[in-house]
């Protein structure tokens, strides 16, 4: 029993090494090449699909936990206006998004595509109404204009992600993305 443990254990803090490899991975691209993808205001968050899949494969402990870290990290390179801001929201997302994933049924394409959208209109609605101070009028108009073209690409960005990681012999299988 003990040796099984041992090798839950191992198998536990090796997924963690690769998710945060992977979440740093995401950071570089993001704030590398991310606004030369750009199609007109529209940005994908390659943070925010690498934190769900983390989060989804992992847990809402490590979803908080790396959403907190990649969060503040990404605070730290942008702007000093909002410290923190990102850290809040993908803590928040993070956790969210692995406290449901027991209930989910992730085999199938559609639930990834509903979970990715669902989490990012969070993540820029809590993000655009605290960066606004709660001005509403502003909040709409940012999340309309810039917010929602951004979640499609995101999404559009995500799904394909899933789909070449999924690929396997032809078949999507997930469990080549959230294994268990």
């Amino acid at each position: 029993k003990r040796a099984i443990e041992d090798i839950d254990g191992c198998r536990a803090s090796t997924m963690t090494l690769r998710n945060g490899s992977l979440l740093l991975l995401a950071f570089i691209v993001q704030s590398t090449i991310a606004n030369s993808l750009a199609i007109q205001t529209a940005r994908p968050d390659f943070l925010l699909i690498m934190l769900v899949y983390t989060a989804l494969s992992q847990g809402s402990t490590a979803g908080a936990l790396f959403g907190f870290l990649f969060g503040l990290l990404q605070d730290f390179y942008g702007p000093g206006t909002n410290l923190g801001l990102n850290a809040l929201c993908k803590t928040l997302v993070g956790y969210g998004v692995g406290y449901g994933k027991e209930g989910l049924f992730k085999d199938n394409i559609v639930i990834l595509v509903v979970i990715l959208s669902i989490t990012a209109l969070f993540h820029d609605g809590l993000y655009f109404l605290i960066y606004n101070r709660h001005d509403l009028a502003a909040y709409s108009s940012m999340l309309l204009r810039d917010s929602l073209p951004s979640i499609v690409y995101t999404v559009v960005v995500g799904v394909v992600l899933a789909i070449c990681a999924a690929f396997r012999k032809g078949t999507f299988d997930a469990r080549r993305i959230f294994p268990e």
